[in-house]
Formats: C-alpha cells, structure tokens, sequence
C-alpha cells in the first residue's frame, strides 16, 4: 500500500499486504481508501505511565480488556508507547558532600582517601595529624617507608587498610606554594591515579582552608572545575563513579557554599564547559554531565552554631526527629530569554526529597481546605477549574524551616491556579520556589499550561526587578522526570509558547508515555469508547489509620514536612484528624499500600527513639556528667551524658581502652585524663554528685572484689536460705544448678527507674506493686548476652512473635517461660502501672489515666487475672538469676 495514498500517518507505520486477481487489485485499493477517509481519528495528549490510565495500560488485563471493546463496538483503541530512550553509553561523575572526617566518613564511602602532608613529617596539618593519629603504628611505619622519598611535586601512595578503604593518597600541599593552582592540579592528577588504579570513588577533604587561609570560595569551585574538567576529557573511558567532598560537620560555611554550587552549577559549573551543555535541538543525553547530591550525616538544619557551649556539651542531632534521606539531583534546566538574550526565568526538574531543596520558598499542595477534608475520595480534584480556590486557601508561613518559607494550597483546582500563585509568590518577595510536582494525573497538556501560566506572569510582571525568577519542579520519580522533560522539549519545538526557551541543562532520556488513538467511523462511538476506557483506570481511593500516636503526637512543622515527602515519594496526601485520633491516606491502592509501609517504619523508629529519650533522661537526673568551660561545670544533654555513662562503664571495666569516639565521632573522651575533645580542643569533663550514690549493694551479694563502676560477676549460689527463696517461685521444678547475677551498672539502672516507677504510682495509683519477681525464658546462647548487657526490647518477637506487642516478655509461671527457652532467668521486674495489650508487633504506647504524658509501665495478658507481663523499657527489668531446672 503506498503511504502517500494514506491519510493518517500513524497507518503509515504498517504495511498491508493484498493478495487477489490482479484484475481486482485497483478497485479494492479504491475501497480501502473510501474506508480510511470515511473514519475519523482522535489522538489525545500524551498521558504518564504514573496516571491511572497509563497504569491500566501497562497492566496485564489492558490488552484483554481493548479487544473485547473492539468486538462490541464499531471503534478501534490503539495505545502507542512512544517512549524513545536514548542509548547513550555516557558516564556521569558525582560530587556528593559528606559530612565528616576523612579518616571516617571518608574511608568508609571511598575507595580511595587524599591526605595532605608535609614533607618527612607526617603528623602535620589537621588532615595529616587525623589520619596519623587514626592509623596506629603500622600506618606510621608504612608512611615512612612508602613516602620518605617523595619529591615536592610528586603523589606518594600508602593502603587504606588501616581506615577501612583501599588505598591513601598523599599529596605534599604543605611543602608546596600552597596556592590554588598547585593543589588544583595535585587533585587532577589523584584523579588520573585512581582511574589508572581502577578506583570508582575517591574522597577529598577541605585542603588548606585552615591555617593555611585558602578561601573556601575559591576551594570549592576549583574543585568542580577539576572534576568538569576531567569528565570532558576521559568521557565515556574513566572508572571514577562519584567523588566525595569531605568537611566537619560543624563548618557550616562549607555547606552553604557547597548548596550554592549545587542551586547555580548550571551558571557556574555547567555553563564553563560547552559539552556539558545540552542544546534545544539534542534529545541526547551530554556527553559527560557532572551531578551534585546532598549525603549528609545530618540535616543542615540541625548543625549548631559555633558558640562553645552547645559545640561541647550537646549532641549534634540531640533534636532531629525524623533523619531525611536529602539526595536532591538536578535533571534538567529550561531558561526563559527576553529579546536581548537577559535570562528571566528558569525552571528545573529535581528528582529526589522536597526537603532538600535549595530555594527560598516551597509550595506544599497537600493542604486540604476544610471543604475537602470530609471527602472520602479526592480523584480528579486537581484538575477542577478553580484559580479562585487555589487563592482563597492560600497560607503562607515564614520562616516555616531554617532555610525556606512555606506556602500552602487545598489541590482542588491547583494545576488552573498556577498564574494566581506565582504571583502571590513574588508578592512576598521570594525569588524562587519549589513545587514538589504530582507523580500522577499531570499530563503533556498539563505542562503547557504551566509554562503558559509563567509566560503570562512573566509578561505582567517584566519590569519588577524583585520578582520571583526561579521555579524548581520536584519529583519523587525518575520516570516521571524524564517525561516531564520529554514534554517541556516537544513544546518548545512546537513553538506554541510565545517568549524563547533554551534548554541548558538536560541529563535525561526521552520518554513520551503513553499516548491513546482512537479510531471509529462513527463519532458518538469514538466518545463512547474514550469513556469506557477512562473507567478502566483506577481512581483515587482512601484508608484510615486509627490511633497511630506518631502522627497524633508529631509536632506542626514535622507534620508539614512529612506530608511533602509522602506526596513527594508516594503519590499520596495525608490528612490528620487529631479529635478521632485518625489519619486518612489519599492515593492510588498501591500507592497507599507502599504509603502504609513506609508509615510503620516511621512508627517503628519513633517508638525507638521515644523510649531511647526516656532512658536518656532518667540517667541525666541520677548521672549527670559535665564538662568545664570557662570555669563552670556546664552539663551535657541527656543524650550525649547517655553515650558518657555507657562508655564509662566499658572504661571501668576494661581500662585498657581510654579514648572513646562519642557523638557519631564528632568528640572524643580520654577517661584517664577526663578530658573531653572537640575540635581540636580539650576541655576537662567530670561527673556531679548524683542520687545513685544512695544505692545499696544487695546485702547477699558477694563484695569480696569490692563493688565499682563496671563490676560484674556470676556467682554459683550455696546459701540454703537464697535457694529455698528461688525453689518457693520454681513449684513442682527442682534447681540443678542456681547461678547469682552481680552487675553494678544494670542494677544500678534498674533502681534508678525504680525510683522513677515508684514516684509515678505514688502519684497516680498508691497501692499498685511496683516490682514483681518473675521468669524468662532464652536459649543458652542469649543467657550471657543479658547477663552482661541487660534486656534488649530489640529481639522481641525473635522466638515466638509479639502477640502482646514489642518488649520484654516475662512470666508468672516458671513452666510457661521454659516453653520458649531451656534456659531460666529469674529477674525483678517494675511491672507498675499496666493495662492490657493492644495491638501485636508494636509498643503499647497508653498513657496512665489522670496523666497527659505518664505511659504505662507494661501490658499484661489478663487485666484480671495476669500470667505474662510485657515492659518495653530496657532498664525496668534486672536479671538476677540463672537456673537450671
């Protein structure tokens, strides 16, 4: 058939093939031809693979399902994956900034660590005294051996084993000039050394920023432009994958300067080098584009500032709730010109988490109006044409996160609205924003009336020099990504937008989605079936959660950044109904599925974490340790006096380990000395008189060692009156052998919580028992761990499940604790207050009635008549004996 003849291209694409009498052959092509134009075509807007319909498509039954629409109606549906992706072999190198020390952090993400020394001298410098310090005596004698004939110009090489990588890198900056140039140049060559070495990362730290008083300004962009550079040269033939830039945590100017490269690198890092640019006419991936992600330890939010004080004695994630995975990469940049080629705005599409953006402001489009609250289904609401209710439900909170203001919108209607809110955007003065875009019903029309919208903001706005200029799209999905970036390219060769476009950044593949034809002689027909196919797709649907205390108790502002990030990664909106201590999910069912997974982790993790502060706490009020500055005794928080107290009692037990890394390595603690040090500095530490030093040794316990910090010990019992004590709780089981647990530190724990428990009765509950004897049962292989270590309401549920909930299960009969382990533990128990056990696999988490904060004690199988008691704090419960029966 020639195609020429054909009126519809998308036939074009097949061949048809007639076999008949040659004499037939001209009048049945006549009639194929009457029948091609007597049918009408529609082709609809390229849709997601993400939407409902694009979902239903890529589904099994969809191929079943258009076939027998075929056979009832007159009309043919075709869907056409027009997804072209691009087989570029090209190799990207990442920057990623971490948060650290080289001999860490460093060590333990690279393959390779750079180190800068001096000449014979190995230990000077910061960096070089760290690893010198940090590597022992072998990496001292290796040093020697391996580098002593190292010229000035030259890049000595030792093993990493010593940190945990393969190999450390050692270049001579402070024999050098010590300029900028010359250590520009040292780390391009590090890099050819590790490509040639067939290294896939490499980690550098913050080279002469110290004493030396290289500018930070200057260091950072150099090092971009070594790694730009490099990338251009090796292309598609370098082993290098990512390349680390390593600083302390504490040096908060080096990540805001990092952020700023990372927000502007399209101007200053992709716009120096001309391959790295991606024309409007390519579809081509660059040839080697450099990216730039957030690994950070912590979030930047949490770093203190430089005052003493909290540097010293404060846990630098002592307040971080929720730690946020923030990698944020950069996927493509549009520019808007005027007629002088000035730039007036510029749009990016982020793949990664909201809350790492790097603008002033971000839109969160999950607020639900009071209106839309009640639904039960919020399908289709986006795409209501409401401008007026997207600016009616606008609210705007300053200062809502350290870096960036927030604004909030009810969606209905949103994607109609755009116009409206930039607008009001550039009204309170912020120059960009991020829009956490939805991974669902936006579609190529979609995108053209966005960027529509900012050409009429533009045009209305184009003499306001402090106007909003920016607007960075961020998606939870890659493939979203790359079809939204797919589309913004087909419409600026489409040339429907009125001002110029120029892509000037692009590291995505082609991918169109799905786009539906149909075919039909008859119209009405056509709609009937475009209809049909419409229901096919999935729609939005709801599930409630009730009494998730995580999110009933979660603060304002955590709520806000936790719904960003549901939208962002699940396609879901959360609405939260603290009066029925319940909470809605939006979404697509597998969506809310994935959403409801990812809510008991958080859930998990908070639990953790809130019976960790618990523990934390009481030990503050009965152990609290200080440290000296300026002459006072200021005390650490609970948490970083927490991790003092642990590694003391390690220290008095073994004192041949001293120093002890605490803080996720940010200090360290000479207990010989008492001397705690951070950054550098040493600031005397010691412990204030506290109450446990009322605590009595048991008066059966055997004090012949003498009893301190540390003591722990196991005793065969021979006393008639303790054995007879212990064969009155066993009934009908006979001792074998009855061995005594004498830990100072766990009892010392325990009778602290004690005081703790019998306080809280006193005040809600006088008359309870407060501690009760009871048993456990374990495997021979646990018996030491929890002699030594205490109970760990980590392992609960190993052996049996947790039909009462997570924690440590304790019994009443001595033959039901047998049936879960041959091995018998007898331990005083602070069973308190309780209540019965809720739900399994979790904590219960009830509060004391007459009390807003007081959780109970523990959970008990029978209110009534209880056989078995459940304590999820690990210091309610002291093992104190082991028989063998």
């Amino acid at each position: 058939m020639d195609k020429k003849d054909c009126p519809y291209a998308f036939i074009c694409h097949h061949q048809i093939k007639i076999q008949c009498n040659p004499l037939n052959k001209e009048t049945i092509l006549n009639k194929i031809y009457e029948i091609l134009h007597s049918i009408t075509v529609r082709k609809d807007h390229f849709i997601s693979k993400s939407s409902k319909l694009g979902r239903f498509l890529i589904s099994g039954q969809s191929q079943m399902k258009l076939k027998h629409l075929l056979d009832l109606n007159s009309c043919l549906a075709i869907a056409l994956d027009e997804n072209h992706r691009s087989r570029s072999n090209t190799q990207r190198i990442n920057i990623n900034l971490l948060l650290g020390t080289i001999e860490k952090e460093g060590a333990k993400n690279a393959d390779v660590i750079v180190n800068s020394i001096s000449l014979r001298n190995y230990a000077s410098g910061a960096i070089a005294k760290a690893l010198y310090t940090a590597g022992g005596k072998q990496y001292h004698s290796e040093c020697k051996t391996q580098l002593d004939s190292l010229g000035a110009e030259d890049i000595g090489s030792t093993s990493g084993s010593f940190f945990g990588c393969k190999k450390v890198y050692h270049i001579p900056f402070l024999s050098s000039c010590k300029s900028i140039s010359w250590l520009k140049d040292k780390l391009k060559c590090c890099l050819e050394k590790a490509n040639k070495e067939s290294m896939k990362s490499i980690a550098i730290p913050a080279i002469g920023i110290g004493k030396i008083g290289l500018q930070i300004d200057q260091v950072i962009p150099g090092m971009f432009d070594v790694i730009s550079n490099y990338s251009h040269q090796h292309k598609n033939n370098t082993s290098l994958k990512t390349v680390y830039f390593v600083t302390l945590p504490t040096q908060t100017d080096h990540h805001r300067q990092f952020r700023a490269l990372l927000r502007d690198r399209n101007d200053s890092l992709i716009g120096q080098q001309d391959q790295l640019i991606a024309t409007s006419d390519t579809m081509q991936c660059p040839d080697n584009t450099v990216t730039a992600t957030i690994s950070a330890a912590i979030p930047f939010n949490q770093i203190h500032d430089h005052k003493t004080i909290p540097l010293v004695t404060k846990s630098s994630n002592s307040n971080v709730v929720h730690k946020s995975n923030l990698s944020y990469e950069l996927y493509f940049t549009v520019h808007c010109y005027n007629e002088s080629k000035c730039k007036l705005f510029r749009v990016n599409l982020y793949h990664g988490n909201i809350m790492g953006a790097t603008t002033k402001s971000i839109l969160d489009m999950t607020a639900l109006c009071d209106q839309h609250r009640q639904l039960k289904t919020l399908d289709g609401i986006m795409e209501s044409n409401s401008p007026q209710h997207t600016l009616k439900t606008l609210q705007y909170l300053p200062n809502f996160h350290s870096n960036y203001n927030l604004y909030q919108i009810c969606p209905y209607g949103c994607l109609t609205g755009v116009n409206q809110l930039l607008k009001s955007i550039s009204t309170y003065g912020d120059q960009s924003v991020s829009l956490p875009l939805p991974g669902i019903e936006f579609n190529e029309e979609h995108t053209y009336q966005i960027f529509k919208a900012i050409e009429l903001f533009l045009t209305n706005n184009d003499h306001n020099g402090n106007r909003l200029d920016c607007i960075d799209f961020a998606l939870g999905s890659k493939d979203r990504v790359e079809e939204i970036a797919t589309w913004i390219r087909e419409e600026i060769t489409k040339s429907r937008l009125k001002l110029r476009w120029e892509i000037t950044f692009n590291r995505t593949k082609q991918q169109n989605g799905f786009k539906i034809i149909y075919v039909s002689k008859f119209f009405t027909k056509m709609n009937q079936l475009q209809s049909i196919i419409n229901e096919y797709g999935q729609s939005w649907g709801s599930f409630e959660i009730a009494d998730d205390d995580y999110f009933i108790h979660v603060d304002k502002n955590r709520w806000h950044q936790i719904s960003l990030e549901f939208w962002c990664q699940y396609n879901t909106i959360l609405v939260g109904y603290n009066q029925n201590k319940m909470i809605r999910i939006h979404g697509y069912e597998s969506d809310i599925l994935k959403a409801i997974s990812a809510i008991h982790k958080l859930f998990a993790s908070r639990l953790k974490e809130k019976s960790d502060i618990e523990v934390q706490e009481v030990i503050a009020k009965n152990i609290p340790w200080y440290a000296v500055i300026d002459q006072s005794k200021v005390q650490f928080d609970s948490k970083l006096n927490y991790e003092i107290v642990k590694n003391y009692e390690i220290y008095c037990h073994n004192k041949t380990k001293m120093i002890f890394n605490v803080d996720s390595g940010r200090k360290s603690i000479d207990y010989k000395e008492m001397i705690i040090t951070v950054d550098g500095k040493q600031y005397p530490i010691g412990q204030f008189a506290s109450s446990c030093k009322d605590i009595a040794v048991p008066p059966h316990w055997d004090t012949a060692d003498g009893i301190t910090d540390g003591y722990y010990r196991t005793f065969d019992v021979t006393n008639p009156k303790e054995r007879n004590e212990i064969s009155l709780l066993l009934g009908n089981h006979q001792i074998l052998r009855l061995t005594r647990i004498q830990n100072w530190n766990l009892y010392r724990r325990y009778q602290i919580m004690k005081k703790e428990v019998e306080s809280t009765v006193q005040k809600y509950q006088p008359g309870t028992q407060v501690e009760r004897k009871l048993f456990h049962g374990t495997t021979t292989a646990n018996t030491d761990i929890i002699c030594r270590k205490g109970f760990d309401r980590d392992f609960s549920g190993k052996s049996r499940g947790s039909a009462l909930g997570t924690g440590t299960y304790f019994a009443i009969s001595a033959t039901t604790s047998l049936s879960y382990g041959k091995t018998l533990i007898i331990a005083r128990v602070l069973t308190g207050v309780y209540a019965n056990a809720g739900c399994s696999n979790k904590p219960n988490l009830s509060i004391i009635p007459g009390s807003k904060s007081e959780r109970i004690h523990s959970v008990v199988d029978n209110m009534n008549n209880p056989s078995v008691f459940v304590v999820s704090n690990d210091n309610s419960a002291y093992p104190e004996y082991i028989v063998h029966v």
